[in-house]
C-alpha cells in the first residue's frame, strides 16, 4: 500500500477531522512562533479590540473631544486633538510623517517587529506597568499606542490618538514612564479588518 494511500485511509472519518485540526493548530503555532523569530519579537501580531489609535467616531465617541457634526479626515482630527501633540513639540507637519498618522481601526491587525530603540510618533506595543508602585496594570494586557516622548532616563511616554489624554491617573499610570523591557516592538503594517474573529470573542468571552 502506498504512502498516499495509507494516509488516506488514516485520515479519512472522524479520525480524519481530528488529525487535521491537530496538525492545522500545529502550524498555526509553528507560524506564529516563526514570524516572532524572524521580526524579534514574542508578539508578531495583534488584534485591535480597542478604538484608542481610530481617529473616527466609535464607541467612545469622537476623538478628544465632543463635537457635532464631525467627518474622518486628518486635518479634522487634528483640529480637535492636535492640541495636546503641540504641548509635548509635535506640530502638525511632523505628525503627518508619522507611521500610521491616520491611525487604525477596531478588527485591524498590526504586524509588530522588535527593535533595539524606538523614536517619538513610533506605535508600540507594551506591556501596562504601573509607574507608581511597578506592578502590571489593565491586566498585562498588552497596549497599542503611540510615542510622544522619550523621557531623560530613556523611558517612553505614549498616547492613543484617539484619546483625550494619556491613561495616567490612578490606578491606570501606565503612559508615562514606559521601560524599553516593557515593550514587545513597534507597528510596521496593518492587515486591515482580518482580526474581527478576535474582537468578538473579546466582546462575549472576554478572551
Amino acid at each position: 500500500m502506498s504512502f498516499r494511500e495509507q494516509w488516506g485511509r488514516l485520515t479519512s472519518g472522524t479520525l480524519g477531522y481530528i488529525i487535521y485540526a491537530v496538525l492545522g493548530i500545529f502550524a498555526a503555532y509553528l507560524f506564529y512562533f516563526g514570524s516572532g523569530f524572524i521580526l524579534h519579537t514574542d508578539l508578531p501580531f495583534v488584534a485591535v479590540v480597542s478604538g484608542s489609535m481610530d481617529h473616527g467616531i466609535n464607541d467612545a465617541g469622537i476623538p478628544c473631544v465632543q463635537v457635532s457634526n464631525y467627518t474622518e479626515s486628518f486635518d479634522n482630527w487634528w483640529q480637535l486633538c492636535g492640541f495636546y501633540y503641540e504641548e509635548f513639540g509635535i506640530n502638525k507637519t511632523t505628525f503627518e510623517n508619522f507611521p500610521f498618522s491616520n491611525g487604525f481601526k477596531i478588527g485591524d491587525m498590526p504586524i509588530i517587529e522588535g527593535s533595539s530603540s524606538y523614536k517619538i510618533g513610533d506605535v508600540i506595543v507594551y506591556t501596562p506597568v504601573d509607574c507608581s508602585t511597578g506592578m502590571i496594570a489593565e491586566n498585562g494586557t498588552p497596549i497599542i499606542h503611540r510615542i510622544i516622548k522619550i523621557n531623560p532616563d530613556g523611558t517612553y511616554q505614549t498616547k492613543g490618538d484617539h484619546n483625550s489624554g494619556q491613561n495616567n491617573k490612578e490606578p491606570a499610570n501606565y503612559e508615562e514612564c514606559i521601560k524599553p523591557s516593557q515593550i514587545h516592538g513597534k507597528v510596521i503594517f496593518i492587515l486591515p479588518k482580518v482580526a474581527y474573529l478576535k474582537v468578538i470573542l473579546n466582546k462575549l468571552f472576554g478572551v
